[in-house]
């Protein structure tokens, strides 16, 4: 006896609307990284908003990647003018986050199967 799936959907009805969703979730995580970084190392032992934008490249047209990229860019900004003064921002770092975050979606849509990605967890 089979279940059928049940698929639910939990997204945000207008684009606009996403796109500010993931600028937000991208200044809270670029604060806790910068926290983290200030506190123990020179480094962040894990830096969440290049995660946060490779999945939303993944999961997103590419229609749609300019503005994930423009929010999230303007998150991790105004997250570090919080903490450090403006003269002290380096915007190269910033490009390269967008670089690898589109670099790692294109590489799992290649790579990962479209119609179960997470189909090999149980192996």
């Amino acid at each position: 006896m089979s279940k059928p799936s049940q698929h639910v959907f939990v997204t945000v009805p207008h684009p606009l609307l996403r796109l500010v969703s993931l600028g937000l979730v991208a200044f809270v995580f670029t604060l806790f990284s910068l926290v983290l970084s200030r506190v123990g190392t020179q480094l962040a032992p894990l830096w969440f908003p290049t995660s946060i934008m490779m999945v939303a490249f993944y999961r997103h047209a590419g229609r749609l990647w300019p503005g994930i990229a423009v929010a999230c860019s303007l998150g991790s900004i105004g997250a570090s003018l919080t903490l450090f003064p403006a003269a002290s921002l380096n915007f190269s770092w910033t490009a390269i986050n967008i670089i690898e975050a589109a670099t790692g979606a294109i590489l799992l849509r290649k790579l990962l199967p479209s119609y179960n990605p997470l189909q090999n967890l149980n192996d």
